[in-house]
């Protein structure tokens, strides 16, 4: 991430912008842990300068309704 994330620096830099002119939404996947991990990735997100944060539930084999059910159980864990 943090190589990924200086590239995009320099190209914000060399676009003459300011890195509070462009924001930052990784994605967080719910196949990968559980409530712990995706506090953790939130985090990690958050320290790296994530202006925003999206929650990815493909190739969890979910039904429509079991997907909206793990984003609320997501956005719950993401509570302070």
């Amino acid at each position: 991430q943090q190589a990924l994330l200086a590239r995009l620096r320099e190209y914000i830099r060399a676009r003459g912008r300011g890195q509070s002119e462009v924001g930052l939404e990784p994605r967080v996947s719910v196949a990968q842990g559980g409530p712990e991990e995706w506090r953790r990735q939130a985090e990690e997100w958050r320290e790296l300068g994530a202006t925003h944060l999206s929650v990815s539930t493909p190739r969890t084999g979910l039904t429509p309704d079991a997907h909206i059910q793990m984003i609320a159980r997501f956005k719950e864990a993401l509570r302070p």
